[in-house]
C-alpha cells in the first residue's frame, strides 16, 4: 500500500487493475479503514478460505469465521493470480510453444544460505532470452524462452538450511538489495526498487515498508502504532516486493 502512496505509476497500475486485491488496496488508501472496506476484505477472503457460521438467528447467519491461516506465498498466489511478476513465452521450432505466468519468483536457496541475501540478484538467475532449450515431451524441437518482468516483482524468501529447520534464514535489512536490474530482452533491462519485506516472527507476519525518504516503517496488526526502524534491524524475510522504477 505504501508503494502506491509513494509511486504514481504503481498507484495508476493498481487503479486500472481488474483484480479485487489491488482494488481493495486503492479503497483503503482513499477511504481508510471503514466498515465498508473491512466488509470488502472479508468478502474477498471468504471466496478463498474455509468459512463457517459464527453467530446466527433462526432466520439468518449474522456473522462468519474465516479460517485464513496461510503462508504469505500462497496468499499472494491466490489473491494476485492475474497480476504476475513475470510473463513467460516459449517459442518452439516444431510445436506451438506455450505461454504462462509466474506469480512469484524464487532465488537459489542454497546460494542464499551460503552467501546471504546480498546476492539476491545473482541467485534469481533472471536472464532473457535463453536459446535452444529442449522442448517438453513428446515434442522433439528446441525453444527460445522469453521472460518479461512486469510492474512488480514478488519474491518468495522462506529460505531454510534444510527441511528440519523450524525458522528461515535471517538477515539484516541492509543486506537486502534496494534495487534489482533484470535483463529481459537483448541489451534491454529494467530497474526495480525495493518497497517492502514481509518478516515472519513467532508465527506472525510483520510488514517492513521502505518509503521514498529512505525510512523503514513497520506495520504490525498487533500494534496500533506505525513504528520505524534502522536498516540494522534483523528480520526473518519470507517475501519481498520490488516495483519498476
Amino acid at each position: 500500500m505504501t508503494a502506491a502512496i509513494d509511486d504514481v505509476n504503481y498507484s495508476n497500475f493498481l487503479k486500472e487493475s481488474k483484480n479485487c486485491t489491488p482494488q481493495l488496496v486503492c479503497n483503503i488508501i482513499e477511504k481508510g479503514a471503514t466498515q465498508a472496506v473491512f466488509r470488502e476484505r472479508a468478502l474477498l477472503l471468504k471466496n478463498l478460505y474455509s468459512c463457517q457460521p459464527y453467530m446466527q438467528t433462526k432466520i439468518q447467519v449474522v456473522s462468519y469465521v474465516i479460517d485464513a491461516v496461510d503462508n504469505i506465498a500462497n496468499l499472494a498466489k491466490k489473491t494476485l493470480f492475474s497480476e504476475p511478476s513475470v510473463c513467460n513465452t516459449e517459442i518452439c521450432s516444431l510445436c506451438d510453444g506455450r505461454t504462462y505466468n509466474d506469480i512469484l519468483i524464487a532465488p537459489n536457496h542454497k546460494i542464499i544460505v551460503k552467501k546471504g541475501f546480498s546476492y539476491l540478484k545473482t541467485v534469481l538467475n533472471f536472464y532473457s532470452p535463453i536459446f535452444r532449450i529442449k522442448c517438453h515431451e513428446p515434442c522433439m524441437g528446441v525453444y527460445t524462452w522469453l521472460r518479461r518482468p512486469q510492474i512488480h516483482i514478488m519474491i518468495e524468501l522462506d529460505i531454510r538450511s534444510n527441511l528440519q529447520c523450524v525458522t528461515g534464514h535471517s538477515c539484516l535489512i541492509k543486506e537486502m538489495p534496494t534495487t534489482l536490474q533484470l535483463e529481459h530482452d537483448k541489451n534491454i533491462s529494467s530497474k526495480y526498487k525495493l518497497v517492502g519485506i514481509i518478516d515472519f516472527n513467532s508465527g506472525h507476519y510483520i510488514a517492513y515498508c521502505l518509503r521514498t525518504n529512505g525510512i523503514w516503517q513497520i506495520y504490525d496488526d498487533l500494534n496500533s502504532d506505525i513504528r520505524t526502524c534502522s536498516s540494522n534491524a534483523r528480520i526473518n524475510p519470507h517475501f519481498a516486493i520490488y516495483i519498476r522504477c
